[in-house]
């Protein structure tokens, strides 16, 4: 799949509460690696596209606020 694809895809999963890595891996409808879902998620932070929370296992990811 392409990077993309998967991109909008974690996108389109997050709430507002947030979903921890294992949930995301969860609720994904393809198969990808943890680590490079976790590069992945990096990604979209330093992008300033996801807000992240929380440290180590505790860490929840969200969609950043849209502004009107």
């Amino acid at each position: 799949m392409k990077k993309e694809r998967q991109t909008n895809a974690i996108l389109a999963l997050l709430t507002k509460d947030g979903l921890s890595i294992d949930e995301i891996l969860t609720r994904l409808d393809f198969p990808i690696e943890k680590r490079t879902l976790q590069r992945g998620l990096k990604d979209l932070k330093d992008s300033n596209q996801i807000l992240v929370s929380g440290e180590a296992r505790a860490r929840r990811y969200s969609p950043k606020e849209q502004q009107t």
